[in-house]
């Protein structure tokens, strides 16, 4: 099946679905069975699974579907409805009127099916609009407060997360994403953040891992790009990038809660006690450039543009007029550390440590460069060192 041929399946099955009666959707059943062989956890036909069991008033599998798309897409309006719809029908009432009304705050002309009337959350409609026409610091506001009366909502904390990523604010939006993955590890687009921040701060492997779930639950782009619009990365792949490699080509993303080649857990978010900066602190990072004291990397420059609009003229007059964080450093600590990006690919055991001893020397007269604390906390993650990769990381953050 070609690269497109996915999304014009797609038009043409939900063309099938509206037709409405029970032949069409027991068609688009077995089509979808045939999809998943290509494409066995993309949301899009667990929506589409989902509008033709409600067809066939196969109430329970429809409920399931719908359940499995909200999770990896927590604001999908129509998936809420489906879902508020086949738990009414399960005489699941309660459940059913939580959901419709969670859904009614992105389809407010919406008719429910329960027959009363769902009107969603004012306060969180008018933080989307402010979000949609940006004015991110408003919808932050708005957002923090919705989510501290609201904490099991997973859509509003993630959309202070996607609130917090536009204001430029990547080690609070890392903080929240991460935290909200810990919880649901399969949100689509807290994994589009994070890929976007962890590319900015050359932390390539965790990247890689973050594109890898985008490529299973949106091959295409189809959800993200709805999602995010002109604000999605331009340089996220549409290849799948496998996960199955060995412990030397690619390391666990150890913020989450995974198991290693041991069995051991590794340290969760929650472990890790130092402080990330707040938003009003952040708020003057903007799109990374190259400093006196950064040495060219090998990303594209697609990985450095700006996620929102372009910074005020007199912020960047601001920071024109502001002295570098640190002086350039020699010409000899550049080189070593050109050769260490370079061994980091292929070192393990000894020559790991070795390298990780070089880098920790180099940081003593570059501490405060990007580059190399993200090269030392990528080492870390590849020894294992979940305390010392995360304390790197998040120093690389704030000097972006």
């Amino acid at each position: 099946m070609g690269a497109s041929s996915f999304a014009g399946k797609l038009r043409q099955l939900e063309s099938l679905l509206s037709d409405r009666n029970a032949a069409s959707a027991a068609y688009v059943l077995e089509a979808i069975r045939d999809l998943r062989k290509a494409h066995p956890e993309a949301v899009a036909l667990f929506r589409l699974e989902g509008h033709a069991l409600l067809q066939l008033e196969r109430w329970a599998e429809a409920a399931r579907a719908f359940e499995r798309v909200v999770s990896i897409l927590p604001t999908d309006g129509a998936a809420l409805a489906g879902l508020a719809h086949a738990l009414h029908q399960l005489n699941r009432f309660a459940e059913a009127a939580a959901v419709a009304n969670q859904a009614a705050d992105y389809l407010p002309s919406h008719q429910s099916v329960l027959g009363d009337n769902q009107h969603g959350n004012a306060t969180y409609q008018s933080a989307l609009v402010h979000l949609r026409t940006g004015k991110i610091s408003t919808a932050v506001r708005h957002l923090r407060s919705l989510v501290a009366l609201y904490p099991e909502r997973l859509d509003i904390r993630l959309m202070l997360g996607l609130a917090l990523w536009r204001a430029r604010a990547r080690v609070a939006a890392a903080e929240h994403c991460l935290s909200l993955l810990e919880e649901a590890p399969d949100v689509l687009a807290a994994h589009v953040v994070l890929y976007d921040i962890w590319r900015r701060a050359g932390a390539l492997t965790l990247a890689a891992w973050h594109a890898s779930v985008i490529a299973r639950f949106d091959p295409e782009h189809l959800e993200a790009g709805a999602l995010f619009g002109k604000h999605l990365p331009a340089d996220l792949p549409h290849a799948h990038i496998s996960i199955h490699q060995t412990p030397a080509e690619i390391t666990p993303s150890l913020p989450l809660r995974f198991i290693d080649q041991e069995g051991e857990a590794l340290p969760s978010l929650s472990s890790w006690s130092q402080a990330w900066m707040p938003l009003e602190a952040e708020e003057t990072l903007h799109a990374p450039s190259v400093s006196p004291n950064k040495a060219p990397t090998d990303l594209p420059s697609s990985a450095t543009s700006a996620p929102d609009d372009e910074e005020p003229a007199e912020d960047k007059a601001r920071a024109e007029a502001e002295p570098a964080k640190a002086t350039a450093p020699p010409d000899a600590d550049t080189a070593l550390l050109k050769r260490a990006r370079q061994e980091l690919r292929r070192a393990q055991g000894q020559q790991l440590d070795e390298l990780i001893a070089t880098l920790e020397r180099l940081r003593v007269h570059m501490p405060n460069d990007p580059e190399l604390l993200s090269l030392l906390a990528q080492a870390y993650l590849r020894r294992g060192d979940a305390d010392g990769a995360l304390k790197a990381f998040h120093q690389a953050l704030t000097e972006i």
